[in-house]
């Protein structure tokens, strides 16, 4: 594969590794009542990291995380499999591969898969150096769109449409003095994300880069790095748009 430097879809990061997750927003739990029931025409999945997973019933019990906000848009049900520190290969189990291929045994094909992913690789793999993040972690950028790659083509050769979703940056402000340097790394990478997309058939990318402002606590939960519930839901609309046009594209 060539260097096309694929890690448009990157957002999430692994400070909250899947419990405590303290510092959410006051949760509504009530918003489990307006996400529709596993009931409709259309078999959604969504896998990846805490980007995904934040505010998620299968994590906190909210249901407001930017998937949900997506369902209730298109009025489709949408199983969130996610998890917070997870990653495209090694660490905490299971990986984002693995949930795929798990949610697959147990209730596969699906129509649409959504899919965030590689923060956590890149955050616990390549570690802060005085070389820019660009450089020093080049190889590991690499091997993270190798990754990305093999699995997005494994979903579509299941029969499903990939719906990428990325581009958000960590705050200036956040608990680790770190972001800048990481945030470096992935600093232009949605248009190479896009340009994979628009080449690769049954293959879209959702970019909520310009949903946030790395300068605005109201776009953070209070550890700077995770979406607040006010972003999830900007997110979830600009998804639920995308996947509006995709299953109407199925009838």
């Amino acid at each position: 594969m060539g260097k096309w430097v694929f890690i448009g879809i990157i957002t999430s990061l692994p400070f909250l590794l899947g419990a405590g997750w303290s510092g959410c927003d006051p949760c509504d739990t009530g918003h489990c009542n307006l996400v529709p029931q596993e009931t409709r025409a259309h078999k959604i999945l969504a896998v990846g990291d805490s980007f995904t997973a934040y505010y998620s019933q299968k994590v906190s019990g909210c249901c407001q995380s930017y998937t949900d906000y997506a369902s209730i848009e298109i009025d489709e049900f949408i199983r969130n499999e996610a998890l917070g520190g997870t990653r495209l290969s090694g660490g905490p189990s299971p990986t984002i591969p693995q949930q795929y291929a798990n949610t697959m045994a147990d209730n596969g094909p699906y129509d649409v898969i959504i899919l965030s992913g590689g923060g956590n690789d890149l955050m616990k793999e390549c570690a802060v150096t005085s070389q820019p993040c660009s450089i020093a972690c080049a190889d590991k950028k690499e091997e993270i769109n190798d990754e990305l790659d093999a699995l997005i083509t494994r979903m579509v050769s299941d029969g499903s449409h990939v719906v990428m979703v990325g581009g958000v940056l960590m705050s200036n402000f956040s608990l680790s003095s770190t972001n800048s340097w990481y945030n470096e790394c992935w600093l232009l990478d949605p248009a190479s994300a896009q340009a994979y997309a628009d080449s690769h058939p049954n293959v879209s990318y959702v970019n909520a880069r310009d949903l946030t402002n790395p300068n605005n606590p109201a776009d953070y939960a209070v550890d700077g790095v995770h979406p607040s519930i006010s972003l999830t839901r900007k997110i979830g609309k600009r998804v639920g748009s995308v996947l509006e046009q995709i299953l109407d594209s199925l009838e």
